[in-house]
Parts: C-alpha cells; structure tokens; sequence
C-alpha cells in the first residue's frame, strides 16, 4: 500500500510535465518539443545558480589552507537549509495539512504513517531538487582544490541525507503553524498571502545579499568561526566533512534524523484531527444583507475578485509582480540621488537618458503580473458554470481583462509618477510613457488570457498546479518580458530621436492589443466554448 502511494505522489508531481494543458486533450501528453524546451530551461535555470553558487564556494575553498575547512561545509548546510525550507514551508500546507484528497484517504482503510510518507517523499524529492543546484559546485569546488577519498564521500552523502530530513521536517513544522493560523483566521487568504509573501522576500533578501554577506564573511572570518563554532550541531557538521571525524557524523546523522522521526510520528498520530479541524469556520456574528441588482459586466467583475482573494497561491503567484512594481518605484525616489551620481549629477540630460530605460525596466517588472494566464485554469472542473451563464463570453473575458488591469493600475500611476518625477523628461515623454505602460498592462491582460484559451489545467487537483506549472503561464512571462525589453534596441540606436521611438513603440503596441482582441473575440470564443 506504501508502495502504491508513493507511486500515486511522484506520478503527480511529474504529470504537469508530461500531459497536454487543453481540456478535450487532458489526457494527452506534451510533444516532444515541449518536453525538450521546458528541460533546457530548467537546465538553464539549474546552471545559473551552480554557476553562482560555484563561485561563492571558491571565494571559500581556501579555507582549508587555514585549518576552517569546517566553515565551508558550514556553510554549505546552511545554504541548503535555507533553500528547503523556504520551499518545503509552503508545499507542505498544501499537500499534507491542505490537500484536496484528504478525505478520500481517510475513507479508506490506509493508516495515516502511511499516508503521511508518502506526501513526505513529495516533500523530500523537491526539497533535493533544490540542494542539487547546492551540492554540485559545493563537492565540485572541494575536490579541485582539496580532492577526497571514499570516507570522506560516505561521510558527505550520508550527512547531506540527514540534511534534507531534518529541513524536511522543519519545513513541515513550519508549515503547520501556518495551516493552524490561517485556519483561525477571519481571512484565510489574506493570512496565507502574508506568510507566502514573507518567504519570497526571505529568499529574494538572500539572494540580493548574497555576495555582500560573503565579502562580510571573509574580512572577519576568524570572528565568524567562533561564533558558529558556538552552534554545535552546524560545528560538528562541517568538522564531520572537513576532518573526516567519524564521531562527529553520527552525532550529526542523530541529531539531524531524530526530528524527521518524530514529525512522522506526531504528525501520523494527529493526522485525523488535524485533517477534520480543517473543516472548522470562524464564527461570525449574524447581520443583516441586502441584495441588489448590479449590471452583468459589475457582476461579473465581483465574481473574478472573489476568486482572486480566495485563493492565496493565485494571488501571490501571478500578482507578485504589483508588489515589485511598488517597492520598485519607491526605491527609484528614495535612491535618486545615488542613481544620478553613477551617472554625473550636473550631468546635461540624464533625465532623458534614463526615464527611457526606467520605463523598459517597470514594463520588465509588469511582465511578471499574469493573473489572465491562469484565469481559465483556475476554473477547474467548474468551468462549466461560466459556460452556462446566460451572458456572452466575451463579457467574461472582459471581466478577466479589467481585473488583471485594475488591480495594475495603483502600481502602474506609482511607478509613471516615480520616473517623470524622479527623472523628469520633457511633458510629450511623460504623456507617451503613461500610454506605454497602460497599452502594456492591456497587453499582458489579453495575452495571458489568449495563451490560458490556448493551453488550459483544468483537472487539477491543487489549485498551485494551475497558477505556477501551467504552460501558459510561462508563456506569458516569458513573452511579455521579451516584449518589455524590445524597445531597448531602438532606444539605444536612436538616442537623439527618444520621443519618436517612444511615440512608435506605442503605436505598436496598439496594433498588436488590437490583434489580441480581435483572437479572443473570434477564436478565443470557439476554444472558450470547446474546453
């Protein structure tokens, strides 16, 4: 029985990767070429950070020569750590505390340990996904400027294994405390956003700070080695490495499994009340309601609003891109000054030169806002009911349209003010970049919804799977960026000429928001009709 849901996990885990996304051709599988496009871009992605993480363990590998070899694997523990947990946090809500075949499981005559190992591998085959990209340049570094034998390789394996045990079971933990707060919660989506929210930023901090942090670590090496030293299990997992010390790894492997052990137990025992708590509700007081009758467009609206803030994964996922856009454009008027400088404060003309430039980077930064490219998917097995209602479907796809647009605009009038005021350009770029911006944020709107049309998820069984693995969503990000950073080469070629470059970028991209309208309001229609 283990066996066959360990099977049931890992064959979800991979099946967003090797089905087809249109709703007649669920069952399909993704051609070959769409196989081998989304394996070279994780390849690609992979490579970047071993190729960062690899020059970070090379500023560190000569360390051994001092006698802190210890602090290079320390180091390496940390890292991973960090990476899994911020991941593990998250999937672990979703997929043990949250998932949506939680009571079809305890129908059924299967012990909950079981139940939870199973969801657990989930967690662990993810989890070593991330520490891959952190092993390879960390032994990869170590044996070029080190080598090793076949103890040391032992040692290293089996210490990595408790490694990804034990931040498994933090992750889980973690997850835990924020299945138990946003369930007490009035809002649960708002709860659930903030704790996603404050993760992504956890993680984008370390990876900003990265190599600042590093020189830091460098320049007081010896201070900082005292320090860890005091953490004694981060000591005697570098020690246990870095010396070989065969004492040291099975503390190690003891202190680092121990936990694992007891998250599988407790969880396994209270699995049953943890599952039927989830049904519990806040109780809120009785009020009186009235009803009133709003036209179909409003109505329609209300109903994509009520999705989008329903959902916590939907919300962070495609609208992060607001968030960034926001602090983006408050960073630009609070570090103006040291932005000019680069540049040459009295310099003639820094304002024309940049603004440009600014503006490509926010269409950058609204490229990643694709609420419409999973506005469809998100739908699921209900997409049904918008079929039968008795409006038009191109009234729903309007509906969709406005609220990626309206929840942009409040970023999109932020970061225009934050350039024209910040590095004023002349009033025709002013009006020119606030009709590029809005025209782009339209664009992103219908193409997202052109390419979820294109390739829906419709039989989901967590709603994530919708919002981050679906092919239309990569699609539109990585469309939109392409389409943001264009411009760049007409800017460069003809800087004397900016505002005519700028006054012809815009009416291209009317054309091609017309182009999109005119597919949704034809085909679009027709494959809305047939999903």
């Amino acid at each position: 029985m283990l066996k066959t849901l360990v099977k049931i996990r890992l064959l979800g885990l991979l099946s967003g990767l090797t089905r087809g996304r249109s709703g007649k051709n669920a069952k399909k599988k993704m051609s070959v070429g769409a196989i081998v496009g989304f394996s070279l871009l994780y390849l690609y992605l992979a490579g970047v950070m071993i190729f960062m993480f690899g020059g970070m363990f090379f500023s560190l590998s000569p360390l051994a020569e001092v006698g802190l070899g210890w602090v290079y694997f320390a180091a390496y523990g940390i890292i991973c750590f960090a990476l899994m947990i911020i991941g593990s946090a998250a999937i672990a809500k979703t997929q043990i505390f949250d998932a949506k075949d939680n009571d079809l499981l305890m129908s059924l005559p299967v012990p909950p340990s079981y139940i939870i190992i199973s969801r657990m591998v989930t967690l662990l085959v993810t989890n070593l996904a991330y520490m891959l990209v952190v092993i390879i340049p960390a032994v990869g570094v170590w044996w070029y400027s080190n080598g090793f034998g076949i103890l040391w390789l032992v040692i290293f394996i089996l210490l990595s294994a408790a490694l990804l045990l034990f931040s498994t079971a933090v992750g889980i933990f973690m997850g835990w405390v924020i299945t138990l707060i946003s369930r007490k919660a009035k809002n649960k989506t708002l709860v659930s956003s903030l704790f996603t929210l404050v993760f992504l930023f956890a993680y984008l901090y370390f990876w900003f700070t990265a190599q600042e942090n590093l020189e830091k670590i460098l320049l007081n090496i010896e201070d900082i080695a005292v320090g860890i030293k005091n953490i004694l299990p981060v000591y005697w997992f570098g020690e246990a490495i870095a010396g070989e010390n065969i004492l040291y790894a099975l503390i190690t492997l003891v202190v680092f499994t121990l936990p694992f052990v007891v998250a599988v137990a407790i969880i396994s025992k209270t699995f049953y009340r943890i599952v039927s708590d989830s049904k519990s509700s806040v109780r809120i007081k009785d009020k009186k309601v009235s009803f009133n009758a709003v036209p179909v467009s409003r109505a329609l609206l209300r109903r994509e609003c009520a999705r989008l803030f329903s959902s916590a994964s939907y919300l962070t996922n495609s609208g992060i891109g607001v968030i960034f856009a926001v602090i983006g454009a408050v960073a630009l008027l609070i570090k103006k000054d040291a932005l000019l400088s680069v540049f040459g404060q009295d310099s003639i003309g820094v304002g024309e030169l940049l603004a440009p430039l600014l503006l490509v980077g926010f269409m950058f930064i609204f490229s990643m806002v694709i609420f419409t490219s999973a506005t469809i998917s998100i739908e699921g097995k209900n997409i049904w009911i918008l079929q039968s209602l008795p409006v038009s479907p191109v009234e729903i796809f309007k509906a969709k349209i406005k609220l990626h647009v309206y929840a942009c605009l409040p970023a999109l009038i932020l970061s225009w003010a934050a350039i024209n005021i910040g590095f004023y350009a002349g009033l025709l770029f002013a009006a020119v970049s606030l009709v590029i911006l809005a025209l782009f944020v339209l664009i992103m709107a219908q193409m997202g919804l052109a390419f979820n049309l294109s390739k829906p998820v419709l039989d989901w069984q967590d709603e994530a799977v919708a919002v981050k693995t679906g092919m239309s969503v990569m699609f539109t990000m990585f469309a939109g960026m392409a389409l943001a950073v264009t411009p760049l080469i007409a800017i460069f070629l003809l800087a004397d000429y900016i505002n005519f470059v700028l006054i012809g970028w815009a009416v291209i991209e009317v054309a091609i928001a017309l182009m999109l309208y005119k597919w949704l309001t034809g085909s679009g229609v027709k494959k809305f009709e047939e999903l």
